[in-house]
């Protein structure tokens, strides 16, 4: 089965001198805004801004790539759980190379050669697994525990 890794690049973005210029003016407009309360400010100057941004940009990067594997491991486990006469129809298209190697692309993949008794089955499946994945306010859980990593590391 061939798939899609998710893109890690391992050098960080450089800092241009229009990036730390406008690192500068977010620090100045940061410190105009909060004039009377200096201590409620993110950061006080602009090299704390810039490594707070580089582990934001390294953190983003690994929870995209964590959350683009747990996908693959519901998919291929959706995937498995077909009969073995439906699995060879759908690896013969898959293999075919004919959509780009990612979990979205396999899952309609899968809801095409499928058929429909096992097509509808793994689509309320689906569907309601995002039901409760937005029910449950899980973007704003993770932002607030990157909040909350973020700040620590500073």
């Amino acid at each position: 089965m061939y798939f899609d890794r998710y893109a890690i690049t391992k050098n960080r973005r450089e800092w241009t001198r229009l990036r730390i210029i406008a690192a500068e003016r977010a620090v100045q407009r940061e410190a105009d805004a909060m004039a009377l309360c200096p201590e409620l400010r993110r950061f006080s100057s602009v090299e704390e801004r810039q490594i707070l941004m580089d582990r934001r940009e390294a953190f983003m990067t690994a929870s995209l790539r964590l959350g683009r594997a747990e996908m693959w491991r519901k998919v291929r486990k959706d995937f498995r759980a077909l009969p073995a006469a439906v699995r060879e129809k759908v690896m013969g298209k898959w293999e075919t190379r004919y959509q780009p190697g990612d979990p979205a692309a396999f899952s309609s993949t899968i809801l095409m050669q499928a058929g429909e008794p096992y097509a509808s089955q793994l689509r309320s499946k689906w569907i309601s697994e995002l039901c409760r994945m937005y029910s449950q306010n899980s973007f704003i859980e993770r932002h607030a525990v990157y909040v909350l990593l973020i700040r620590r590391a500073v």
